[in-house]
């Protein structure tokens, strides 16, 4: 198992505590088309299996992952409120199929 990649860093102005959002990354058969994932607005081209971001401790998060180049993006998203746990896993069942993000 890979270790996960360090944290990319919460940009938007914020004086407050921080704490890791771990995204775990499940796909089909589509591994060769990048996910993009976005916090409070601001996204990411990420790699297979995990990304980590670092966010805001005491507010809620807007994250939404979708994939890249895709006519069917299979977007989803999800606020993440200060006592939810901080890890996601994103899940595209194959290409066409809805995506979840819990």
């Amino acid at each position: 198992m890979q270790p996960a990649p360090p944290p990319i860093p919460y940009v938007e102005h914020h004086a407050g505590g921080r704490r890791l959002l771990t995204v775990r990354l499940e796909v089909g058969a589509t591994r060769a088309v990048a996910p993009v994932v976005a916090v409070d607005g601001r996204a990411y081209v990420v790699t297979w299996p995990v990304a980590v971001f670092e966010i805001p401790a005491d507010r809620p998060v807007h994250v939404s992952v979708h994939l890249m180049g895709m006519l069917s993006p299979c977007p989803a998203s999800v606020l993440l409120f200060p006592a939810s746990q901080p890890e996601l896993t994103y899940r595209v069942p194959d290409v066409l199929g809805p995506a979840t993000l819990s």
